[in-house]
């Protein structure tokens, strides 16, 4: 390969999110990477009146966030929002029913084998792959 640093999916997500947010500029945001987040959540919740949602990476996140906030009384949706990343298919199971950003895997796939296909074959393949999402209805926000 060529020596490029290898960023998680995760890295991305976030760098998207926050691109993004940039081009909006009337609302304000923050990006969590510490591991406890959950304390920071709490705090944008309890420091004003302003309407909150928390956009997490992946599902995973979102659902670990949702049990904190259960725990500490917080009402999603009525106290925040929550968003999660990857539709998961136990979110079926999960009430409330999580909001969430899919994308096909089938597509992503199909993707990383053309790309794997010309890097074996030495040819150039671009620095970034962007594949359809779409928002997935929950009711978490």
């Amino acid at each position: 390969m060529d020596g490029k640093i290898n960023i998680t999916s995760q890295d991305l997500r976030a760098q998207g999110f926050k691109h993004y947010m940039d081009m909006n500029g009337d609302l304000r945001y923050s990006i969590f990477t510490q591991k406890d987040f959950y304390s920071d959540a709490l705090s944008v919740i309890r420091s004003g009146n302003e309407k909150t949602a928390f956009f997490c990476s992946s599902d995973m996140y979102a659902l670990e966030l949702l049990k904190f906030f259960r725990l500490e009384g917080v009402i999603v949706p009525g106290d925040a929002g929550l968003m999660g990343f990857d539709n998961l298919d136990l979110l079926t199971y999960i009430s409330p029913r999580l909001t969430s950003v899919s994308t096909s895997l089938e597509i992503v796939g199909k993707e990383a084998i053309t790309i794997l296909l010309k890097l074996i074959a030495n040819e150039t393949v671009p620095d970034t792959c962007y594949v359809p999402h779409v928002i997935c209805p929950g009711e978490t926000l």
